[in-house]
């Protein structure tokens, strides 16, 4: 059986690194430890803080001409871009303004749901 190595260790770290490299993700070690006390523990997105030291997963763009790091996410927050491919920008602002129009019409009593 393959042992785990613990977070934090040497060991743990050259396995981030190998992970990364077959990825694509350009992050290294030092790069993690910066963003991570940057981030203060926390989701680049959701903000909650980890549950176990060194959770927080690398997020990179996915560019295959140019691959970079953006930072550090749940796993929740990581696996939800990932599975909706919501790997742009532009696509996010767009539900997030969907999300915004529709929170201001439900509050002045519209409704985007017309039953018909």
């Amino acid at each position: 059986m393959r042992r785990t190595p613990e977070r934090g260790s040497p060991e743990y770290w050259k396995t981030r690194e190998r992970h990364w490299q077959r990825h694509r993700n350009p992050m290294t070690v030092d790069q993690y430890l910066e963003l991570h006390r940057e981030q203060q523990g926390k989701c680049g997105v959701c903000r909650k803080p980890e549950k176990k030291l060194y959770e927080l997963q690398s997020d990179h763009h996915h560019s295959k001409t140019a691959p970079r790091s953006r930072g550090l996410l749940c796993s929740y927050c990581n696996r939800w871009i990932l599975s909706n491919s919501f790997d742009t920008a532009l696509y996010v602002r767009g539900v997030v303004e969907y999300l915004f129009r529709w929170e201001s019409e439900a509050l002045t009593g519209l409704s985007l749901c017309r039953e018909g």
